[in-house]
């Protein structure tokens, strides 16, 4: 039981961490909304205000990112699958170094995949010229599901090369 607390004391204390942030995001997502709304406005090319703590909009009122869109799920997603998968069994001090590392690139990564779904569905929202109704919710969910699953096959996929492939001085030539 010791030696099972010692190889997973890290992956704890970062879930431990995620909760944090997902109580954290109960209060304010300016965080996450500040940057993506950034970012899906150099993607669209239409500037975003913001709306207080429901989120950003534009001028016209038809494009509104809320917090529902934040992607604080996929953010604890990204961040935890990664701490318990490659974590346990490194050293203390490469654990929490890589902890952090996975927290970096796991914000990164949902700010990047949230922005181009959130683009890609105002594109198709445009091209159907429908801004409402089951049109509007199905392109945004569509598109969702399709982003977050390959970008999160991807990022692990990545993840799991750079962990399990050591370079030798006999692949070098």
């Amino acid at each position: 039981m010791k030696d099972l607390f010692a190889r997973y004391r890290v992956p704890l204390l970062a879930c431990g961490l995620a909760l944090g942030i997902q109580l954290y995001a109960m209060f304010s997502l300016k965080w996450m909304l500040m940057p993506l709304a950034f970012l899906v406005s150099g993607m669209q090319g239409t500037a975003l205000h913001d709306a207080g703590q429901a989120g950003y909009s534009d001028a016209t009122g038809h494009l509104f990112i809320s917090s529902d869109c934040a992607g604080i799920n996929y953010l604890l997603l990204l961040f935890l699958l990664p701490v318990f998968y490659f974590l346990p069994g490194m050293t203390l001090r490469k654990q929490f170094r890589y902890m952090f590392l996975f927290l970096a690139l796991s914000w990164i990564g949902t700010l990047g995949v949230n922005a181009a779904r959130i683009s890609v569905s105002i594109s198709l929202l445009n091209y159907t010229r429908t801004w409402s109704g089951l049109m509007g919710s199905w392109a945004h969910e569509a598109t969702g599901i399709v982003y977050f699953l390959l970008f999160l096959l991807l990022y692990f996929r990545f993840l799991r090369f750079y962990f399990t492939s050591t370079p030798t001085h006999e692949n070098i030539q």
